[in-house]
């Protein structure tokens, strides 16, 4: 959802708010990657890949980030967490890295 275009100093500018998606949703940095995408006010966490045997794997990325729960789970399901997002951060493993791009 785009937000109108505004002068700052003769300038225009224009902010949208930024779909994310995480991979390796539930290590350390994947949830501190998640807590800090919710804290931002331009982006919005689209989805949350983990490994199904992950003792998080189900989970409400909200909840398991510091914030409210928010109907984002974590998932197995690429296109579902893809769907929408325009940003992928990963903090999965290389392995895991190479097999979603081939």
């Amino acid at each position: 959802m785009a937000k109108k275009a505004s002068s700052t100093a003769g300038k225009a500018t224009v902010s949208a708010r930024i779909p994310v998606a995480v991979f390796g949703a539930g290590g350390r940095m994947g949830i501190k990657n998640m807590g800090m995408i919710l804290h931002q006010n331009d982006m919005d966490l689209m989805g949350a890949i983990e490994r199904p045997e992950h003792a998080l794997f189900g989970q409400d990325a909200g909840a398991i980030s510091g914030h409210n729960p928010m109907g984002v789970l974590l998932s197995d399901s690429l296109e579902q967490a893809l769907r929408g997002a325009k940003v992928m951060v990963d903090f999965s493993s290389p392995k895991v890295t190479l097999s979603h791009l081939g």
